[in-house]
């Protein structure tokens, strides 16, 4: 869940070094359906050719497969 919430913050604000205040100041009336769907389901795809267990959730590496995802011009917003 982490990782869906960070690729969200992180796509719409277009940052990836994401600070408190970006979450207070964040407008959740901008999230839609789609993008937790579409972000959701690439994360979950790299999660599982990763290995898929607690060992890729807690890696530190895997920060790095979200921003491939979040680098990719498919991923709309």
């Amino acid at each position: 869940m982490f990782y869906v919430v960070y690729a969200i913050v992180a796509k719409t604000m277009g940052k990836r070094e994401i600070e408190f205040t970006d979450f207070k100041d964040f407008d959740i009336d901008i999230i839609t359906d789609k993008i937790i769907e579409t972000l959701s389901n690439e994360i979950y795809k790299k999660y599982k050719e990763a290995g898929g267990n607690g060992r890729v959730a807690k890696s530190t590496e895997f920060i790095k497969k979200i921003d491939e995802i979040l680098n990719q011009q498919a991923i709309a917003v």
